[in-house]
């Protein structure tokens, strides 16, 4: 049963990135979710199959051949949308450490590691206004000159696409931090029924193999990265068997698994919408 719900939780977690996907985009994509929703099962098999992040090319492929979104526009959104999910991350992350390693007898360092955590989250919205502003400079001018580079066009257009409304911005960020929850949740099940640890554990587990997941250079599959992260993380607690290392890796098989199953019925979705 915890398996099944843990499965459930997985699946949530890309309907919430396909309606995040969908809001981004939603003059593109409007009464299109299904679309939306295949686009996003499919980036992800891709992502989670391809080394070296190779399969985020497959988003501003697929948004440009489904609803011909330019794909200056797409790369802007998967910034975006990458600057979002590296910061909630970090965040949890934080978060977490804070818990496990300054709860005893520092309530107050425990607080401020919080505290520190939840800004740590907040970076993206911060820094999204700032290029708004930035944006502002650019569009003084109503054409380019001759003068400008191709560099400078590009940065001119990477700017322009991404989100200046605040409903795009707070519904991206709510939903961002949705899809965590669900994703680390259900895997923290998973990590804790294969492994015969608390919950708890299983949570910062997990967000250590996220963490190598974000990382620019990893093997097909996150193979040996995603596990050495699970395992490097609960070192910090004191904790290392050989029965961790099965758990560990596989968890990372059920992450893989959720993926592919995800793509094919993403390819399904696709040819019947």
């Amino acid at each position: 049963m915890p398996m099944f719900s843990a499965f459930g939780c997985v699946l949530a977690s890309y309907f919430v990135r396909g309606v995040r996907l969908h809001q981004y985009f939603r003059r593109e994509t409007e009464g299109q979710y299904l679309k939306s929703f295949s686009i996003i099962l499919s980036h992800n098999a891709w992502n989670n199959l391809l080394p070296a992040r190779l399969g985020e090319i497959s988003l501003p492929l697929l948004l440009n051949r489904t609803f011909q979104i330019p794909t200056l526009s797409s790369v802007a959104a998967l910034f975006w949308f990458r600057l979002l999910d590296a910061f909630v991350l970090l965040s949890l992350a934080g978060f977490s450490a804070s818990i496990f390693f300054l709860s005893p007898g520092l309530p107050l360092i425990m607080i401020l590691g919080i505290f520190v955590s939840i800004l740590l989250g907040m970076i993206p919205i911060f820094a999204t206004l700032m290029i708004n502003q930035t944006r502002s400079r650019f569009t003084t001018k109503t054409t380019p000159e001759k003068s400008d580079s191709w560099m400078k066009g590009i940065k001119r257009q990477l700017i322009e696409s991404m989100p200046t409304g605040s409903g795009i911005m707070f519904s991206s960020f709510v939903l961002t931090w949705l899809n965590w929850a669900l994703k680390i949740f259900a895997l923290a099940i998973v990590f804790s029924v294969l492994s015969d640890l608390s919950y708890l554990y299983g949570v910062f587990a997990i967000l250590g193999g996220e963490v190598t997941s974000i990382l620019p250079l990893h093997g097909p599959g996150g193979l040996g990265t995603y596990a050495a992260g699970m395992l490097i993380s609960l070192q910090f607690l004191g904790i290392q068997s050989d029965s961790i290392l099965s758990a560990a890796a596989n968890a990372h098989l059920f992450l893989l698994s959720t993926a592919l199953l995800g793509g094919g019925f993403g390819m399904l979705l696709r040819k019947l919408s």
